[in-house]
């Protein structure tokens, strides 16, 4: 089963699965659900220096909460 989850989610994109993939490596949490997700080395990249820059900020947001998120707080 976990085969084919990773395949559907290969077959989406290059964006952050719930799952690894050879290809999203690297785990990181929601800063607004908590799941976990695997996303490449540019994302961890990204949100590494992010948090660099500022400690206390969780860069990372999946997907349904970033959407969630601007729907909320459109005008």
């Amino acid at each position: 089963m976990s085969i084919l989850r990773e395949s559907e989610e290969q077959s989406l994109g290059n964006g952050p699965t719930r799952t690894e993939t050879s290809e999203n490596k690297y785990p990181l949490r929601c800063w607004a659900c908590g799941q976990l997700y695997y996303v490449n080395a540019t994302i961890s990249g990204a949100v590494k220096r992010a948090a660099e820059i500022d400690p206390s900020e969780n860069a990372f947001c999946c997907d349904d909460c970033a959407a969630g998120y601007e729907d909320e707080h459109r005008g």
